[in-house]
């Protein structure tokens, strides 16, 4: 074996592991725990940079082409992050950015434009971090076998997390994660069913995303061997035969795990999973077949295993939903507006990476009691943190990248679920980020970009990767 080959392979290790374990210590929404994390991404981004020097390249000029934009809009956005770090904001430009501030704590202005540099360097270092792992995950899950490894680690990394859940129900009615005590939802009630994560709804994102992979995996194995003109028999045993074996396994942990997407109680987390999942369906039927026949009957199967979930044990979710439906929330609302006032009040530049803490203890509404360090909107928290312009930067990337994808689904003649997954796992994470902060959570961002980064390398196929490559080889002739 090559040392070329021994880097990779040390790499992919790496970066399975990190993807593997992302979940179970507290969601690694810690700094404890994510510091080795992105350590351990960096020194795997070494390696595979030394065994790409050495020859073992994977992506195709084609595809570091398709790159360049979105890599682009990328590194813009964290340079600005990054500047906003910098000591280069004092005299004049303090002044304007921090005028009314000062004035009115009677405060010299500072000399940075963030609010905490701590709270900022932490959060670039995750973003970092998160861009690393795509780069990695498009570069170790390019081929069709490491990326089924990677649908399984996470599949059996989400069905750990949810049987220690159940254990946890069983024992000390799910108030107790790890070492982290939890309080109930209301008096008398058991606290948020939520695995090893601190909040239920970043438990119901991390099981619906490996739900999606269940699904995409039996719709696959499904369809694989579907003859042209099937009847009723016919149909029958390729679902039996889909669900011998790897099928079997597949279906066990769905139907776990979303079991647990119910069970968390989590009406946005609930809902995202069921978009995702019909998007991702409807994509691979409607793309892939173009018929609506196909699309119809894949619709209705999805929609039948919804309401056999719900019927089972979805007693919990119904009811918080009667009562959001009934109540509203107040609060919700009002941490909107005080996101998009401070939004206002600096557009462009925004308040740093992680200042909405501090933003929340300057303008906390008086109708608010409780004490928020998370927007509940990805969107408007990013906004707040870099401004629109590098948070429009930052969804343009991850919607160039959602194209390709899509692209993917049409063109490739087998495994077009991989780039459904990548489809499905962002529609899921955006429609959730408008109501919570899942991205926020790294075991979630680790598994989405890993994700993500599959899907898009798979979305190429062999036809065009091998052209491209054939033209860059004659061109060094």
């Amino acid at each position: 074996m090559t040392l070329s080959w021994t880097l990779r392979i040390v790499a992919l290790c790496m970066l399975s592991g990190a993807v593997f374990i992302a979940p179970m210590p507290l969601g690694t929404n810690r700094s404890w725990a994510w510091s080795p994390m992105a350590i351990l991404v960096g020194i795997s981004l070494v390696f595979l940079s030394i065994s790409v020097a050495l020859g073992r390249a994977e992506l195709s000029k084609a595809q570091v082409k398709a790159l360049i934009l979105p890599a682009l809009a990328t590194i813009i956005a964290l340079l600005w992050g990054a500047m906003q770090i910098l000591p280069l904001w004092g005299g004049a430009g303090a002044q304007l950015l921090f005028k009314d501030l000062a004035g009115a704590l009677n405060i010299p202005a500072p000399e940075r434009m963030v609010l905490d540099s701590e709270r900022a360097i932490a959060g670039l270092m995750l973003l970092l971090a998160y861009s690393g792992i795509f780069l990695l995950s498009v570069q170790l899950f390019a081929s069709s076998r490491s990326a089924s490894l990677l649908c399984t680690l996470v599949v059996a990394s989400a069905t750990i997390v949810t049987i220690y859940g159940l254990i946890m129900q069983a024992t000390t009615r799910s108030c107790l994660v790890l070492a982290f005590v939890k309080r109930p939802l209301e008096s008398g009630d058991p606290c948020a069913f939520s695995g090893t994560f601190i909040n239920s709804a970043n438990y119901a994102t991390y099981a619906g995303i490996a739900s999606l992979i269940c699904i995409a995996k039996l719709h696959d194995l499904t369809m694989r061997h579907r003859p042209s003109a099937p009847g009723a028999s016919d149909t029958l045993r390729i679902w039996m035969s889909a669900l011998l074996g790897r099928g079997g396994l597949y279906l066990a942990a769905l139907v776990l795990l979303a079991g647990g997407v119910v069970f968390s109680a989590s009406r946005a987390g609930f809902t995202s999973f069921v978009i995702g999942s019909t998007v991702m369906i409807g994509a691979l039927a409607l793309l892939r077949t173009r018929k609506p026949a196909s699309v119809l009957i894949s619709m209705i199967s999805i929609g039948a295993f919804f309401a056999f979930i719900l019927a089972v044990n979805g007693s919990g979710l119904l009811k918080r939903a009667v009562a959001a439906l009934s109540e509203g929330d107040a609060d919700r609302i009002a941490l909107y507006s005080l996101s998009i006032s401070a939004i206002k009040a600096r557009p462009v530049t925004g308040w740093g990476l992680g200042s909405f803490e501090a933003v929340y203890s300057l303008l906390q509404p008086p109708n608010i009691s409780l004490w928020y360090d998370r927007a509940h909107n990805i969107y408007l928290e990013t906004a707040l943190d870099l401004g629109i312009p590098a948070a429009f930067l930052l969804l343009f990337a991850v919607a160039f990248l959602l194209s390709r994808c899509v692209l993917g689904v049409m063109n490739r003649r087998r495994n077009a679920h991989y780039p459904a997954i990548g489809i499905g796992a962002t529609v899921l994470v955006g429609f959730h980020g408008l109501l919570n902060f899942d991205l926020q959570i790294p075991a979630i961002a680790i598994t989405f970009f890993a994700l993500l980064g599959m899907a898009w390398a798979q979305a190429w196929s062999k036809n065009e990767t091998e052209a491209s490559r054939a033209v860059a080889a004659r061109a060094l002739e």
